[in-house]
Formats: structure tokens, C-alpha cells, sequence
């Protein structure tokens, strides 16, 4: 009876590690996860809960990073957008100091008004509006994007916090299972 004993006890212990390195495992790379580095995967290769766990977990890191990248390009484009205003805002300045070079001359030189000059003032004038019209236009069209953009990440979120409380509920399942084979293995 004491070998019977010994070999369950050795049996048991051998089990119960089986049923904890994946959970310890996964448990690292939540940690990683809140971290910030989504790089590792979780090993989906058991066929059963463990490889479920895994296979959602790693289906969670994967929308995360991707959700990420999309933050980051949606970044990168409002700065394409501010460069956009930027320019907007020197084009303008630029027409302003023409229409006050435009009138100042014009007070100077009433009398002998300069045709040829004022003709080449009114068409840089008119080029920049054209410019001015472009960078509008296409920072309408940025715009439009980016509010696409955050509609889609909104609903990357939205499914990312799902699959978040999934794979948090079945964690918590089997912590719950450990603790009772550890508890099953104290009582031997």
C-alpha cells in the first residue's frame, strides 16, 4: 500500500504539473502582454482547454497589435493633416502679404499704375488660391479617413474587449481547477 501511495502521489504531482505549466505559461505572456510586447505566442498545440485558452489568447494579442498599428497610422495622419494646415495657414500669409503689397502700391502709385505688375500679382495670387484650394481639399479628404479610421477602431476595441473578457473567464476557470487538484494533492 505505501508503493501504491508513493507511485499516486508521483502520478498526482506529475498531473498536476501538466495542468499548471500552461496556465504559468499563459500567465507570462499576459504579463508581457500588459507590458506592451505582443511578440511571444501562447502554444495552441493541446487539444483541449489549455489549447483553446491559448489559441483565444493569442487571437486577442494579434487584434492588439493590430489595433496599435492602426493607432500609430491614424497618428501619422493627422500629422499629415497639421503639415497640411500648416502649409494652409503660410499660403495665406503669403496672399495676405500680396493683397498689402497690392494695395500699398496701389496708394503709391495712382497715377502710373503698372499693368504688367499688377497683372503678374493677381495670377501668383490666383495660383496660391488654386494651392490653398488643393490643401483644403485634401485635408477634407484626410479628414473623412481619419474618421473612417476611428470608427474602425472603435470596433477593433469593442471585439478586443470581448475576446479580453473570454479568455479572463476561462483563466479564472482554470485557476479555480488548479486550486482544486492542489488542493486534492495537499489532502494525499
Amino acid at each position: 500500500t505505501i508503493i501504491a501511495i508513493i507511485i499516486s502521489v508521483v502520478f498526482i504531482s506529475v498531473l498536476a504539473k501538466r495542468f499548471t505549466r500552461p496556465i504559468l505559461a499563459l500567465n507570462e505572456l499576459i504579463g508581457n502582454a500588459s507590458e506592451g510586447d505582443f511578440t511571444n505566442e501562447a502554444d495552441e498545440s493541446d487539444d483541449n482547454e489549455f489549447g483553446t485558452l491559448a489559441k483565444s489568447f493569442n487571437q486577442m494579442s494579434n487584434k492588439i497589435s493590430s489595433t496599435l498599428c492602426n493607432i500609430a497610422l491614424f497618428i501619422n495622419s493627422v500629422v499629415e493633416s497639421s503639415d497640411m494646415i500648416k502649409n494652409i495657414e503660410s499660403d495665406l500669409g503669403g496672399i495676405n502679404t500680396y493683397v498689402r503689397d497690392i494695395a500699398s502700391g496701389a496708394k503709391e502709385q495712382v497715377s502710373d499704375v503698372n499693368i504688367k505688375e499688377m497683372k503678374e500679382r493677381f495670377l501668383m495670387l490666383n495660383e496660391l488660391n488654386g494651392r490653398l484650394r488643393d490643401d483644403a481639399i485634401r485635408s477634407r479628404n484626410s479628414s473623412k479617413q481619419g474618421k473612417i479610421n476611428i470608427n474602425e477602431l472603435k470596433k477593433q476595441n469593442e471585439s478586443t474587449n470581448i475576446m479580453m473578457n473570454e479568455s479572463h473567464k476561462t483563466v479564472i476557470t482554470l485557476a479555480e481547477q488548479s486550486k482544486k487538484i492542489a488542493n486534492i494533492l495537499d489532502s494525499i
